[in-house]
């Protein structure tokens, strides 16, 4: 997933189709750690806001353990 590049498009889609689970499906989704399956929506949601307001198409994913996030504009 290190330098993974995620598009909004993925993003918002990832976040309709979770959404609109319930929690009991949720929980079996592949990658995605059982106990995070109650605060995985609320993630997604903060994410794409994020993108939306940026007017992010896509952002890279770093694997490492980052308190605070970086935003670069090119």
């Amino acid at each position: 997933m290190h330098h993974f590049r995620l598009q909004r498009e993925a993003a918002e889609d990832v976040f309709r189709t979770l959404a609109t689970e319930p929690l009991a499906a949720r929980i079996h989704n592949p990658g995605l750690q059982p106990e995070r399956a109650d605060i995985i929506v609320g993630g997604c949601c903060v994410l794409v806001a994020i993108m939306r307001r940026l007017h992010a198409d896509e952002l890279i994913v770093c694997d490492a353990d980052l308190l605070d996030a970086l935003v670069a504009e090119p």
